[in-house]
């Protein structure tokens, strides 16, 4: 088999993995939205219009924000008492 046939079939299959990993975090991160408790209604519209149009940096993001910040805030809650 030729190598551009081959390189070819890489291609698609890295591609195919990226489209499956960027829905299957867009269905995470489109719960978590939902899901998380210490934002309000309007700021929860706004997260998932962010992560519904920036996708990637969408999720990079979001998750700075109200995942790992989160963990932080549990983690300096903790030692404080």
């Amino acid at each position: 088999m030729p190598i551009g046939v081959m390189s070819l079939g890489v291609s698609m299959m890295l591609i195919l993995a990226f489209v499956v990993s960027s829905i299957a975090l867009l269905v995470y991160y489109f719960v978590h939205v939902l899901n998380n408790k210490r934002l309000e209604s309007s700021t929860r519209l706004m997260w998932a219009l962010v992560i519904l149009f920036f996708s990637n940096l969408g999720f990079i993001v979001y998750w700075y924000f109200q995942i790992w910040r989160e963990d932080d805030d549990r983690i300096s809650h903790n030692c404080h008492n």
